[in-house]
């Protein structure tokens, strides 16, 4: 399979779309980390900023990802939508959890806690909605 056949064609493979969400939440976190620093920076708490980024990524996410990894829904959009953005609250509330810990009780500089929280967030939503929002 080709590069280009690897990240676009249409597969259910799930291998190959948790590759593809690496590769959307690699894209999207360098997004977020520059919105949580440019908001940050701008004197709006770690905390707020964190939120603010992640419901902003979350809409660009949420379309990429229609496209090219969870291509087959059998929901009524709305239910989709409704699934999608429950999946993301937990998500935001891990995000937020793992910041105020690893920032706010260990001290670990709030970019550093970002990465972090990251890789956390990335295993809960890939599986969710590969195994529940979108399951064959």
């Amino acid at each position: 399979m080709s590069l280009k056949g690897l990240l676009l064609s249409h597969s259910e493979n799930a291998n190959v779309q948790f590759f593809r969400y690496c590769v959307l939440g690699g894209v999207t976190f360098c997004l977020d980390a520059a919105f949580v620093y440019l908001i940050t920076e701008s004197g709006v708490n770690y905390l707020y900023s964190s939120g603010i980024s992640f419901a902003i990524v979350l809409f660009v996410h949420l379309g990429i990802s229609k496209k090219v990894i969870f291509t087959k829904c059998k929901m009524p959009l709305h239910a989709e939508l409704f699934c999608y953005s429950g999946i993301a609250v937990i998500g935001l509330i891990l995000t937020e959890l793992f910041m105020y810990l690893f920032t706010g009780i260990f001290g670990i500089y709030y970019l550093f806690s970002k990465v972090i929280t990251t890789f956390v967030v990335l295993i809960w939503n890939f599986t969710a909605r590969k195994f529940w929002l979108y399951k064959n």
